[in-house]
């Protein structure tokens, strides 16, 4: 049987184009695996159901009203990371995350997703859409081997502790895995266990600190924000990892690009295991800065007169409850749900006020702000450093202590109220006001005033109502249908 030409290859045509930009376009519908090449595993079966998720993908692109938005995040990853490239991210990265983790569009669905709504997929016979749905919840995130059992490998998840048995690892990647060393990688769950669907990243096991504080800042910060209220709270790491796959690309890829820049490999070739342990870059901020935590300490002779002035200032949010202060990221005008970051904290201790940010930049802003705005009240004393590798990991008793200190305070009547009126004044005032990207970068109200806007907005309130009524949290919900008669839309289907 002819080999299927790789994506990055010449057409077989002649016409001179790469497969994925001439043929390759219209065969989407062919085996994607040759009969000489499959694994004899499950991933086949996955395998041979993507072909549709490809077909709804270039039926989007050419004729779907979100197809110029998808065209255009496409060819910036593939412009950028070159996928499937010798100095690109794996094929398998990209194809992934293109129709299983991309929300775009007013709806904010995967392709995926929007497969299984498709009422032509309902008409699929089983296994057919239980593999779809498998793929639609999978997500790529981290793993530690913490045990070989003969042909299968136990791996625990890093944000959750949650551990599987990986099947097949051998047949799909030729991989002998050795205890400790850190996986990042999409896994798909089966009856039995589950299956490596992309080929693993692997990391030196002394990386394992950062990358599980890493994902568990990220569900942090996924919480924090609004989209979080679209989903079940079990679904949220599921969700912060989908969401934080373009971070680990770019992590990833710069860490590639640094190491054969300066290997002594073959020209136009790689092999993740032979790229030096520990040679990828350290994280970084949101603003492009290395991670490094800095503990800036000021003398102060009247703290009366200091908080004073800090209940005057409109830059900083108090928390009552830690008896500190937060500095917070200005709010986007472009994405109303993009979550305000925490550039830094101070707090009053022991007769001074510790300051702490996350890098040399933030920590250097918050001294010239603290300074400025709090004059001659505090003088600078000492600044101490660490870097990612000085931070201990969380026990597990640490970890579940902090887990069950969030849940009791989230269950609190009084917070649950804030939280109810926090989500009903964004929603009725500030949201309206915003400009949405999914409504083409205007504001609701505007987009109310003309035909294809409207559309645009009862998509969108469609999509918040189905990812709200799939959360347990029943009392925080908001009804979506006291803006659809603001905006003169018809009421939410029963």
């Amino acid at each position: 049987m002819t080999r299927k030409p790789g994506r990055n290859e010449p057409c077989p045509c002649g016409s001179g184009k790469k497969y994925k930009k001439c043929c390759g376009l219209n065969d989407r519908t062919a085996p994607i695996i040759p009969e000489s090449e499959r694994t004899g595993t499950p991933y086949d079966d996955f395998m041979e159901v993507f072909p549709l998720l490809g077909l709804y993908g270039q039926k989007i692109l050419r004729f779907g009203d979100d197809g110029r938005e998808l065209k255009r995040i496409v060819k910036d990853f593939e412009t950028h990371f070159r996928p499937g490239e010798p100095d690109g991210l794996m094929d398998s990265f990209f194809m992934s995350w293109m129709h299983f983790d991309l929300r775009f569009g007013p709806s904010q669905e995967t392709i995926v997703e929007r497969v299984l709504q498709d009422p032509l997929t309902a008409q699929l016979a089983e296994p057919g859409p239980s593999l779809l749905r498998r793929m639609s919840e999978s997500f790529p995130t981290f793993y530690e081997v913490v045990d070989l059992r003969g042909d299968t490998v136990v791996v625990e998840e890093l944000g959750t502790a949650r551990r599987w048995t990986l099947l097949y690892v051998r047949e799909l990647y030729g991989i002998e895995a050795v205890r400790g060393e850190i996986w990042y990688t999409r896994l798909i769950e089966l009856d039995d266990g589950a299956i490596p669907y992309t080929t693993p990243y692997i990391f030196d096991p002394a990386s394992k600190a950062q990358f599980k504080r890493a994902v568990l800042i990220q569900k942090r910060d996924f919480q924090a924000g609004p989209r979080a209220d679209l989903f079940p709270r079990e679904r949220h790491f599921a969700e912060s990892q989908k969401e934080a796959g373009l971070f680990w690309a770019e992590f990833i890829f710069r860490g590639l690009s640094s190491d054969l820049a300066n290997s002594d490999m073959p020209s136009g070739w790689t092999d993740i295991d032979d790229i030096p342990a520990g040679s990828l870059p350290f994280f970084i901020t949101a603003d492009g800065e290395e991670v490094e935590f800095a503990e800036m300490r000021f003398r102060f002779e009247d703290e009366e007169a200091l908080r004073k002035r800090l209940a005057a200032l409109r830059s900083f949010a108090y928390d009552k409850k830690d008896d500190s202060w937060i500095w917070l990221k200005a709010q986007s005008r472009k994405d109303f749900q993009d979550a305000r970051s925490v550039l830094g904290t101070f707090r009053i201790e022991d007769g001074s006020l510790v300051a702490e940010a996350n890098s040399r930049g933030r920590a250097a802003r918050l001294k010239n702000k603290l300074e400025k705005l709090l004059g001659g009240l505090i003088v600078h004393q000492e600044t101490r450093w660490k870097d990612q590798t000085d931070l201990p990991e969380l026990s597990e008793a640490e970890r579940a202590a902090y887990q069950k200190e969030d849940q009791a305070l989230n269950a609190r009547p009084e917070v649950r109220e804030m939280l109810r009126k926090q989500r009903e004044h964004y929603y009725l005032v500030e949201w309206p006001e915003q400009k949405i990207p999914m409504l083409g970068g205007i504001t609701p109200i505007r987009a109310a005033k003309t035909e294809e806007g409207r559309r645009k907005l009862a998509g969108l309130l469609d999509f918040y109502d189905r990812m709200q009524n799939a959360s347990d949290d029943a009392d925080l919900r908001f009804d979506f249908d006291r803006l659809r008669r603001r905006f003169g839309l018809p009421p939410k289907a029963s």
